[in-house]
């Protein structure tokens, strides 16, 4: 048998029975929470734009949904970014991969 305080069993047991009486306590406090709708929004926030972002963002437009792509940086793609030459300051066009 397992026993938090091995030493003291009367005092681990008095200990639990405190904290069961201070739940109930608290929980008396408490209401319950009421139901209620809300709109849904059909649109996804991918943050990052680097190639895992970047599929994640295709893979919910390819479903239908809008989709906001997040970038902290002022370069696309990563540390794949080899691969890429900026074709505008905000759009990034992506090249085959050197042989």
């Amino acid at each position: 048998m397992f026993v938090v305080h091995s030493a003291a069993p009367e005092a681990a047991t008095e200990k639990a029975v405190e904290l069961v009486k201070m739940s109930i306590a608290r929980a008396r406090t408490l209401w319950p929470l009421e139901g209620g709708t809300l709109a849904v929004d059909q649109t996804g926030i991918v943050i990052g734009g680097g190639l895992s972002g970047m599929t994640a963002a295709l893979a919910l437009a390819n479903q239908g949904f809008s989709v906001h792509l997040v970038e902290q940086t002022a370069v696309w793609a990563g540390p794949c970014t080899i691969f890429i030459t900026p074709s505008s300051t905000t759009t990034s066009r992506l090249h085959p991969r050197p042989h």
